[in-house]
């Protein structure tokens, strides 16, 4: 009985594949994720860099505003102008003072009845904290991925479980 399943298997009776087999598939590196190749780009750190540019712009615009209101003649004309949005300013309540501060940049004038208008932008705060939070996360997503490197070419160093002899320079 001369059977196939009863006489010896050879490479010839073996199936036909197409291509590599799966064990060249373990040789070959995988290619980087989305995420790596976002980070390898560079974008992270042009990200830092624009986040960085616009504290510094917003930051200056803001305390160019505190600056210019410095001089009490001048902090009650922007006040008087800022408040009272057509209206005739010897109806308007007596200006206390002008509350100044450089973190974040502000000028708030505070009137008797207690309204207080801030002559520095909204934008410009609210500005400083979105480009402060997207400063950080750039520089976090920076500084993880340079730590993920600098692990796996430790790792990378190790050979059969013993890690290699230092360099000498």
């Amino acid at each position: 009985m001369n059977d196939a399943r009863s006489r010896p298997r050879s490479d010839d009776d073996a199936p036909i594949t197409h291509g590599p087999g799966p064990e060249a598939a373990l040789d070959e590196p995988e290619p980087p994720s989305r995420w790596i190749r976002f980070v390898d780009d560079g974008w992270p750190f042009f990200a830092s860099v624009v986040f960085g540019a616009m504290i510094v712009v917003l930051y200056a615009l803001g305390s160019l505003t505190v600056v210019v209101n410095h001089k009490y003649d001048d902090t009650v004309y922007h006040c008087t102008n800022a408040r009272e949005d057509g209206a005739d300013s010897s109806e308007l309540p007596a200006l206390v003072h002008l509350d100044k501060g450089w973190v974040p940049p502000k000028a708030e004038c505070l009137w008797e009845d207690g309204q207080t208008i801030d002559l520095v932008p909204a934008f410009v705060s609210q500005g400083l904290a979105i480009s402060l939070v997207g400063l950080t996360a750039a520089i976090a997503t920076i500084v993880v991925h340079h730590r993920r490197q600098a692990r796996h070419a430790d790792q990378a160093d190790v050979v059969d479980g013993e890690p290699d002899e230092p360099h000498e320079r």
